[in-house]
C-alpha cells in the first residue's frame, strides 16, 4: 500500500561463538577489543570482549598496528592466539581487571611481534593447568599470569614488573629470557613457582632480579603453546629448554626466596 514501517536488528555485541564455534579475527590494521552491553540474553558475557565455548578456539591478529585488549578473553578449554604486528596491550587505567583465560588442553599464546608487550597490574593470563607463552619484540611489562608452565621472553628488552601487579607469576614451572634486564633491583619480579630458569643478555640495562614465595628449583624448563592459525589450523609454538640462572654483560643476579 505503499506506506513505510521500521525493520531493526537488535543491538549485539562482542564476538561470541557458541556451541564449540571458534573465532578467527585477521584484520589489516590495528585491532581495538572493547567489551559491549547487548548480549542478548545470554549469560556470562558481561566483561568479554570476545567469548567462545568448550574446545573451541581464538585468534585474534592485526597484522599491520597494534592490539589493544580492553576487556576480557575467554574460551572453555580451547587455544587462545593473541598477535600483533606491533604492541600488544592488556589493560589500562580505563580498562580494569582484564582477563585473557582458558584451562585444561587450552594454552595461551600472545605475541607482539614488533613491539611492545603492555600488561596493567590488574590485568591477567590464566591458563589453568596449562601453558601460557608471552613474547615481545621490546620491552614486556608483566602484570599476572598464572599457568602450569610459564614461558616469558622479551626479544630485545626488558622483563618488567607491572605496577599493583599481585603476583607476576603462578606456575609449577618458569621460563625467563630477555635481553635486557630481568626484573630490578628496586622492584623485582614476583613469583610463586616450582622450577624457575632465567637468562639475561645484559643490553639495554643487566641483570636478573626476582623474588619467590616459598621454596624454588633453579633448573630446567621449556614450554609448548598451541596457536591457532587463520586457516582454524593449529602449530606449535615452543621456548627450547633452557637452564640455571645466567646473567651476561656485567649484570647482578638477585634471587630471594621466601
Amino acid at each position: 500500500d505503499a506506506s513505510t514501517s521500521p525493520v531493526s536488528d537488535a543491538a549485539q555485541s562482542d564476538l561470541v561463538a557458541l556451541n564449540k564455534g571458534s573465532i578467527v579475527l585477521v584484520a589489516a590494521g590495528s585491532v581495538t577489543l572493547n567489551d559491549g552491553s547487548s548480549n542478548g540474553g545470554v549469560a556470562g558475557l558481561s566483561g568479554m570482549a570476545v567469548s567462545a565455548t568448550g574446545t573451541a578456539s581464538i585468534l585474534i591478529q592485526a597484522t599491520s598496528g597494534d592490539l589493544v585488549v580492553n576487556s576480557d578473553v575467554a574460551t572453555g578449554t580451547g587455544q587462545i592466539t593473541l598477535k600483533a604486528a606491533g604492541n600488544v596491550l592488556l589493560g589500562s587505567a580505563t580498562a580494569v581487571g582484564v582477563d585473557v583465560s582458558t584451562a585444561s588442553t587450552g594454552t595461551v599464546s600472545i605475541d607482539a611481534e614488533g613491539g611492545a608487550l603492555t600488561m596493567a597490574g590488574d590485568a591477567w593470563v590464566i591458563a589453568t593447568d596449562s601453558s601460557a607463552r608471552l613474547n615481545a619484540a621490546t620491552t614486556m611489562t608483566v602484570g599476572n599470569v598464572t599457568a602450569a608452565n610459564v614461558s616469558l621472553v622479551a626479544d630485545a628488552g626488558a622483563i618488567l614488573n607491572a605496577a599493583n601487579s599481585t603476583k607476576n607469576v603462578s606456575a609449577n614451572v618458569l621460563r625467563l629470557q630477555a635481553d635486557g634486564a630481568i626484573g630490578a633491583a628496586d622492584r623485582h619480579l614476583t613469583t610463586a613457582v616450582s622450577v624457575l630458569t632465567a637468562r639475561s643478555n645484559g643490553n639495554l640495562g643487566a641483570g636478573i632480579y626476582v623474588s619467590e614465595d616459598d621454596a624454588v628449583t633453579v633448573g630446567t624448563a621449556g614450554v609448548l603453546a598451541v596457536e591457532l592459525g587463520s586457516n582454524g589450523m593449529t602449530s606449535a609454538a615452543a621456548d627450547a629448554d633452557q637452564s640455571d640462572l645466567v646473567s651476561l654483560n656485567n649484570g647482578h643476579i638477585v634471587l630471594v626466596a621466601g
